[in-house]
């Protein structure tokens, strides 16, 4: 028998009501706010996009903060749990998604570049104040992923790839889905092209070396890199 996730199923075998709930949480308000977005504001460029969001948005997402900018051509689902703080700005073509009951929470200041994605599936996601995450980046979970203040993602990277139970032959790799989430300290450097795997925790204050492989956990205060990532030294205030 074909397995079918719970996402294609919606999709293909979903009726009125699913859609209802994915995109404005069950209720018709919302709905009606997220079609508005979608088919006459979402791709509309300039300071009169900037002007038309900031109206309609606080219908469609919890804002809790001033002077929110979202860009032309952002997608948001099951905005109803995503909420934004003050000073967040998303760039063009990212897109947000809250599934399944999932919750999604910028902080004040967290800055989306470009082609970021971000889809919690059912858990929970949480970017400290001042995070800043580069273009085509994506994070996503089933778990929990938090990530500290003043962390930095650099392009390209994934953070919260899943894990799968392997042993079992006769299930499909995506019946087994496992997640543990990922925690990310305070004044983390990330650099490109890293993957960061589900179940991993990364010490405040340490830098990850671009092209690197996380699947253990890295210390505070540390310097690290390659594949899979390895400590190569503590960052120290000592002259080396």
């Amino acid at each position: 028998m074909t397995y079918l996730t719970p996402q294609i199923k919606r999709i293909t075998q979903g009726t009125w009501r699913d859609y209802l709930e994915m995109v404005g949480d069950g209720k018709v308000g919302a709905f009606l706010a997220y079609e508005i977005y979608e088919l006459l504001i979402k791709r509309v460029g300039g300071a009169l996009g900037l002007i038309l969001r900031n109206l309609i948005l606080p219908f469609l997402i919890d804002i809790r903060g001033k002077r929110v900018l979202v860009e032309d051509e952002v997608s948001f689902i099951g905005a109803k749990r995503i909420s934004l703080g003050e000073r967040v700005i998303i760039s063009k073509y990212c897109t947000v998604e809250a599934r399944d009951g999932g919750q999604i929470e910028l902080l004040d200041n967290v800055f989306l570049n470009k082609y970021t994605t971000i889809v919690c599936k059912g858990g929970k996601i949480v970017l400290g104040k001042a995070v800043n995450i580069s273009s085509h980046s994506r994070l996503g979970t089933s778990g929990v992923i938090t990530i500290g203040e003043s962390c930095l993602v650099s392009s390209h990277c994934y953070i919260g790839a899943p894990n799968h139970n392997l042993d079992d032959p006769a299930r499909t790799i995506e019946e087994k889905v496992l997640c543990k989430g990922v925690t990310i300290g305070p004044r983390v450097w990330i650099g490109s092209h890293v993957t960061v795997l589900d179940g991993v925790s990364i010490g405040e204050d340490s830098i990850i070396g671009a092209h690197s492989f996380v699947n253990k956990d890295i210390p505070k205060n540390s310097i690290a890199f390659g594949v899979p990532a390895k400590v190569v030294r503590e960052r120290t205030s000592k002259p080396l």
